[in-house]
């Protein structure tokens, strides 16, 4: 289980304490018919106003990096046909991976959810994925909707690119979140992916157009070289690491690397990489079987097939 637990996370000077935030809420019935869950700007207003004043402002884009990397082509989702063929994964490892510590990405970021003490903590990861209105992150279902407490974490604040207490694209707030309904009955594992919608008060601009996006991947198949970048709970910055990803079960990837702790759920797994600008195709992203794993050294994702894409296309239409 790759979620948050209790950790004390320094942020410019602040001292954030971790605890899972949920909300209480009228949609209960719809949402969990729908997976569709509107978040309202008073749902949002512990968790915003907290970063209003713990966060560095706003600064010029890198546009080494960001420049090229604002989503200018189609955004509709890559599929493949039944019988393209798989990408080739690189010379297997003969001893294991370990994740290294990086400056990031802008089109990856942390979830922070502020508890009922109003204190503040990271406790997942996420990423941009291209959409029509450029507004859409993806991470891993846990993360949003808890099956335990039956109910979605709505006080949470998505901050791209986060690294040593900055955050240099600002803090994006949902404006809905949306699971699979089966997610929310049955805590399938093979459907643990969700969707933010995001916006950002006083900003025209979207998330996509600041950060990029890397395209939504369906049905590409199991053994692909992939890059996964994630925050593990209490650092400062992401962990990155290229590794190849193979077939656990029938709906189920996996991917062997050590350094993806507690933190780490809704990392993306992304293939044909960009080198330019760090932007590719998200197949996959830290969740699935035992909620992305119980050890940093092995970690799961559910199969990104038809039930993604159609996840997807019900999420922009909330957009």
């Amino acid at each position: 289980m790759r979620r948050r637990t209790l950790v004390l996370i320094p942020v410019l000077g602040a001292v954030l304490l971790g605890a899972t935030a949920s909300v209480a809420s009228p949609w209960n019935v719809t949402s969990t018919i729908s997976g569709i869950r509107p978040v309202s700007q008073q749902e949002n207003a512990d968790a915003t106003q907290y970063w209003a004043g713990h966060t560095a402002a706003k600064g010029e884009p890198n546009t080494a990096t960001t420049g090229s990397a604002t989503q200018t082509s189609d955004p509709a989702p890559t599929s493949a046909s039944p019988d393209a063929p798989t990408q080739q994964p690189p010379a297997a490892q003969e001893q294991q991976l370990t994740a290294s510590n990086t400056n990031g990405l802008p089109v990856v970021g942390a979830l922070f959810a502020t508890d009922d003490q109003g204190d503040d903590g990271h406790f997942c990861s996420a990423s941009v994925v291209a959409s029509p209105h450029g507004d859409l992150v993806l991470t891993a279902a846990h993360c949003i909707y808890d099956t335990t407490e039956g109910d979605y974490d709505t006080d949470i604040v998505f901050i791209p690119d986060y690294h040593d207490g900055q955050a240099p694209y600002g803090v994006w707030t949902p404006s809905a979140l949306v699971v699979d309904p089966r997610w929310i009955s049955d805590g399938d594992q093979d459907l643990d992916f969700g969707f933010l919608v995001v916006h950002q008060d006083g900003n025209d601009r979207t998330v996509q157009s600041e950060t990029g996006a890397n395209q939504l991947g369906t049905s590409l198949g199991f053994d692909l070289p992939i890059q996964v970048t994630g925050y593990p709970d209490g650092a400062s910055e992401p962990v990155t690491c290229a590794t190849t990803s193979s077939q656990e079960d029938t709906y189920q990837m996996r991917f062997d690397c050590d350094g993806f702790p507690n933190g780490t759920s809704g990392s993306p797994w992304v293939t044909n990489v960009n080198p330019a600008t760090g932007l590719g195709t998200v197949v996959g992203v830290i969740g699935g079987y035992e909620q992305g794993g119980d050890t940093p050294q092995v970690s799961y994702s559910s199969y990104f097939d038809q039930d993604v894409l159609d996840l997807y296309n019900t999420t922009v239409g909330q957009s």
